[in-house]
């Protein structure tokens, strides 16, 4: 599809838009996004953003709204605010920046091996490991928290999962951040990241289905490919849709989890005395503390929403973690309540490209939370370091120690 580029060249609002002079990629929205979260939200329902000349969506139903209409709001015109990752895109074969039954075909392979019955068999594994690790780290009191603990599974489990030799699966944490921090503008923080990034692009060219662990997600896109299902292009570009989205978001996800519960004591009692709330205590912390900041989509034609009318080929950014704090769909959106249904939270995106690995998520989450409960009688942490990412919102250390029940 070739759209129009005038909108991008304006530097005017779109009719309707409210004007906001907002960084949300400053150092100040990357150490507290909830304060840009909250001018974004009062701002109104579409918000022009002049510094990078796109528009902001942060209110949760039109967010919503938005992410169900793929029609008019597309992905195939790259996802980030990075033009040359959005360029890259129109080339490349991915769920993520396709759209359509071009998009609907590459998601159904994609999904196939993260179907319930098939991440029910992995239950028992990720239960023991979960054990093992707390177990362990009960043993050795203080540990830091995201290394330790919040990575394991996801490391230890889903990169196996994934199937990469044993020397790339070692890189994929830090490819996974790097890509992630490059989906924000072409900035000084994405900058160091664009070396990592290239360096998982050559490696995805030059990846061959004998280089793979047998019966793994990415060796099964490889023998789609030779049984005609799918193009040679479409299996290496699927090939990103299984590393750069699979570990870091559960693993920050995890991290704001178990600092909540230590920080909130009152309803880490009330999850020990009703472990039915694991859930939702996980929902609610995905709904405060969503990991994922913004992606974009753009304009497919003219169209009116929500009162502004956006010109055609107008990127908009999608704005996740403002939408899960918005006072008219969460009562007291900043206050972290596990009894809260939060259910139908953002975090892991909405439509046809809301994230495909939602479900193994939760999974590792609700494992190693169980696990925690049964182990554990108090947790403390301490001071976090944020990551310094444009997209990710979540911490590179947090210091943490593990008190055992009677």
């Amino acid at each position: 599809m070739t759209l129009s580029l005038r909108s991008l060249m304006s530097s005017r609002p779109p009719e309707g838009a409210v004007s906001l002079a907002l960084d949300p990629y400053s150092r100040a929205a990357i150490e507290d996004p909830a304060s840009a979260y909250r001018e974004l939200l009062d701002a109104g329902p579409v918000v022009w953003l002049p510094k990078y000349k796109v528009l902001a969506v942060a209110r949760f139903d039109p967010l919503r709204a938005l992410l169900r209409n793929d029609k008019d709001f597309i992905s195939s015109l790259g996802v980030t605010m990075n033009p040359l990752l959005n360029a890259a895109a129109q080339t490349s074969a991915t769920v993520l920046v396709s759209d359509g039954e071009t998009h609907d075909r590459l998601r159904k392979f994609m999904m196939a091996p993260m179907r319930p019955r098939a991440l029910k068999e992995l239950g028992e594994r990720i239960r023991s490991t979960a054990a093992e690790r707390v177990d362990l780290l009960l043993s050795r009191g203080r540990f830091e928290g995201m290394q330790e603990l919040a990575s394991h599974l996801p490391v230890t489990i889903v990169a196996e999962l994934v199937g990469l030799p044993k020397a790339e699966r070692a890189k994929m944490v830090d490819w996974s951040k790097s890509t992630f921090n490059t989906i924000g503008p072409l900035n000084w923080r994405a900058l160091p990241s664009i070396p990592k990034v290239a360096s998982m692009l050559r490696f995805q060219r030059s990846l061959d289905r004998d280089q793979l662990e047998p019966g793994s997600w990415v060796e099964r896109l490889f023998e789609l490919r030779d049984e005609g299902e799918l193009r040679h292009s479409e299996a290496i570009g699927m090939v990103i849709d299984y590393i750069a989205p699979s570990l870091d978001t559960t693993i920050f996800a995890t991290g704001h989890l178990l600092r909540r519960l230590a920080q909130h004591e009152e309803q880490w009692e009330k999850l020990k005395a009703d472990p039915s709330l694991v859930p939702a205590a996980i929902d609610e912390s995905l709904r405060i503390d969503a990991v994922v900041r913004a992606f974009t989509r753009v304009a497919a034609r003219d169209v009116e929403f929500e009162g502004t009318q956006i010109p055609e080929g107008q990127r908009i950014l999608t704005v996740f973690g403002a939408a899960n704090r918005d006072e008219r769909r969460y009562s007291e959106p900043d206050r972290f309540d596990i009894t809260r249904d939060a259910r139908d939270n953002l975090a892991f995106g909405h439509g046809p490209h809301a994230c495909a690995g939602t479900r193994l998520a939760r999974i590792e989450m609700e494992t190693l939370l169980e696990a925690i409960l049964e182990r554990v009688e108090r947790i403390e942490v301490g001071e976090p370091v944020v990551s310094n990412n444009n997209t990710l919102h979540g911490f590179d250390q947090l210091p943490m120690e593990f008190f055992a029940r009677a």
